[in-house]
């Protein structure tokens, strides 16, 4: 598949995660891991406060996929929302 392809797909499934009603904290926790993956690439950021356990989970969320391709991360986000939106955890 071509980049330009993924690029808009990727684009449509981040409107269809944006208006996803709310899921589980796993599952919001990977789609976000995937996004800045996709988006930012990997994660150089310094670990923040453990205090901030948000802030905490959501960095080990995208630090897992440290050296895992953009194009790759985008692949992986689309396929996840796409998933979450036919069946989900039912």
């Amino acid at each position: 598949m071509e980049d330009k392809n993924i690029d808009a797909l990727f684009l449509v499934a981040v409107e269809k995660g944006n208006k996803m009603p709310t899921q589980t904290a796993d599952n919001m926790l990977r789609a976000y891991a995937y996004y800045k993956q996709a988006t930012v690439g990997d994660c150089n950021d310094p670990m923040p406060d453990s205090m901030n356990m948000v802030a905490t989970f959501k960095y080990n969320s995208w630090r897992s996929l440290y050296g895992t391709d953009m194009t790759e991360a985008k692949l992986r986000y689309i396929e996840f929302i796409n998933w979450l939106e036919k069946d989900g955890e039912k």
